[in-house]
């Protein structure tokens, strides 16, 4: 895997100051992260329900009145997530968080696409992503199969990631970018070629190291939209992994099974 080479753009200083204004309201946020011991516990609930109560000991967690489920709690979590950043980043930088939003973007453009060409059935469900960007593609070309809109779309999703990137002026942020299509070509490659269920297990946890690591250096720069991008990534993949363990709880699977398909924590 490629280091993280940990330069930045120099900010003007009035943009500079307002990162390092917001660096108390952020060291407070990360600590409201998921650690060790808290995946610990909710896996040892003693059954679904309580797994799901303990969602409510979590202080980044968004636990309203209104959710119903554990994932309307995750989505109501993921949104506030939004929320909190832009709310410590000037205006014209929020843009940069969305090279993490558009992975919903591109669910759901590509079930509009299969949609569009006749292949969802009918107990298909639209996919309701908490958060998105508004990017949308047109494509001229007619797809022969599902796989092929995955592929399309997967690499317009890319080329707009990239290019947010570019425009953050942040060296470590182009990196990470960088880092994710390259991780995301070898996802496709493996899932294509005949290693089997634990390899991909295996090649997520490598992932999972990799791109930590470059998280952590990013939290180091607290002039410039790392250490607020670094957290933010963090806490959406923390997210992610609850609702790893939560499915898990809530199908009665094994805790170490459960434990086997959970990247390392961010």
């Amino acid at each position: 895997m490629r280091l993280l080479q940990a330069t930045s753009y120099q900010l003007p200083a009035t943009l500079g100051q307002h990162f390092a204004y917001a660096l108390g309201r952020l060291g407070v946020l990360e600590s409201q992260l998921l650690k060790v011991t808290d995946i610990d516990r909710i896996l040892g609930a003693g059954n679904a329900e309580e797994a799901v109560k303990m969602l409510r000991d979590i202080e980044f967690v968004s636990v309203s009145e209104s959710a119903e489920t554990f994932l309307d709690v995750l989505n109501d979590s993921m949104k506030l997530l939004k929320e909190n950043v832009e709310k410590m980043a000037p205006e014209e930088k929020h843009f940069i968080f969305n090279i993490l939003w558009i992975d919903g973007d591109r669910a759901k453009i590509s079930f509009d696409l299969k949609a569009k060409s006749n292949f969802t059935s009918d107990i298909a469900v639209e996919p309701l992503p908490p958060v998105t960007t508004g990017f949308d593609v047109e494509f001229d070309e007619a797809f022969s199969s599902p796989i092929d809109i995955d592929i399309a779309v997967a690499k317009a999703c890319r080329d707009q990631m990239l290019s947010l990137a570019k425009r953050s002026g942040s060296r470590a942020i182009l990196n990470y970018a960088e880092l994710k299509t390259e991780l995301e070509d070898a996802r496709t490659a493996l899932r294509s070629s005949e290693k089997t269920d634990m390899d991909a297990i295996v090649f997520e946890k490598e992932v999972a190291v990799s791109l930590g690591e470059h998280l952590t250096e990013m939290q180091k720069m607290i002039l410039g939209p790392e250490a607020l991008f670094s957290y933010a990534a963090r806490a959406q993949s923390h997210i992610a992994l609850l609702k790893v363990v939560l499915t898990g709880k809530v199908n009665n699977l094994p805790i170490q099974e459960i434990k086997s398909l959970l990247p390392p924590l961010l």
